[in-house]
């Protein structure tokens, strides 16, 4: 079949774009953060051993470099998530602190490397973060949700957002 239809054969072999194939699609006002979490159990023990080993991570990807900042292992976020998102579902501004919360765990280290010109933000969750509302997290309580200070695009992979930006691209005549 992939032979006969390759547009079908790319589908099932998507061609993994290099680091540097990504940093160059990157505008400079983009940063792509890709989440990648561990998702065993951390008993006190075997967490010092995995933070030592690796751990949860996000991968925060500019045009100008690459860093990676530790966050909390996946099933201590699933919790977290699963509190944050049904408190939204309240619709009575109780979601205020879990939203600081997890914008401490997931975010805060990552968006302070940013330089202003950066406004907006692809990201690659993992896990539990798929169900989370990144644009709803803020900084504190009483701060305005982070949808006010950035455009978030969620993507499935990076490799997805590279197609899509190169048919965007190509439907436009071209990036």
């Amino acid at each position: 079949i992939a032979r006969e239809d390759p547009r079908f054969g790319a589908l099932r072999s998507p061609e993994i774009p290099r680091l540097d194939d990504l940093k160059a699609a990157l505008r400079d006002d983009q940063a792509l953060l890709s989440y990648q979490l561990w998702d065993r159990p951390p008993a006190l023990e075997e967490a010092r051993r995995t933070w030592q080993r690796g751990g949860s991570w996000v991968w925060v990807i500019r045009r100008e470099g690459v860093r990676a900042f530790r966050v909390p292992a996946s099933a201590l976020l699933e919790e977290k998530v699963a509190m944050f998102v049904g408190l939204i579902e309240n619709r009575d501004g109780s979601e205020a602190v879990p939203a600081a919360s997890l914008f401490g765990d997931l975010l805060e280290e990552a968006l302070q490397e940013l330089p202003p010109s950066v406004t907006e933000l692809i990201i690659v969750p993992d896990g539990p973060l798929h169900r989370l509302p990144f644009a709803a997290l803020r900084p504190s309580p009483g701060d305005p949700p982070l949808a006010t200070r950035f455009g978030i695009t969620s993507v499935p992979s990076a490799t997805m957002w590279m197609r899509w930006g190169a048919r965007a691209g190509a439907a436009r005549g071209g990036r």
